[in-house]
């Protein structure tokens, strides 16, 4: 599995929360706020954990990542490649990331 690791920064993710906390009444029946806020603070601390652990030493994040089929997503490599860039370039896919 391709993954662009720019897709796991959690800045969105806080503002979800922070709507879903000010909107509680616009979720669904079956779900409460609290439910879908827990879940979206796991995905941040998966996140920012996935994100840790696939950085290169220089401290910037290549714009893909090979996700194994079994076990954490960190002992992935860089070996895919997508959108016409090189798996280990830092190019527009991985500038995102900072800003997220």
């Amino acid at each position: 599995l391709c993954i662009n690791p720019a897709y796991f920064s959690p800045g969105e993710w806080r503002l979800f929360q922070t709507y879903l906390k000010a909107h509680a009444h616009y979720v669904p029946s079956g779900h409460t706020a609290e439910e879908l806020i827990a879940v979206l603070e796991s995905s941040i601390v998966w996140g920012y954990n996935t994100i840790n652990r696939i950085t290169c030493p220089s401290g910037l994040v290549s714009n893909w990542w090979t996700v194994p089929d079994k076990g954490w997503p960190w002992h992935g490599e860089l070996k895919c490649k997508n959108s016409g860039t090189e798996s280990g370039a830092y190019y527009s896919d991985a500038a995102r990331l900072p800003w997220r």
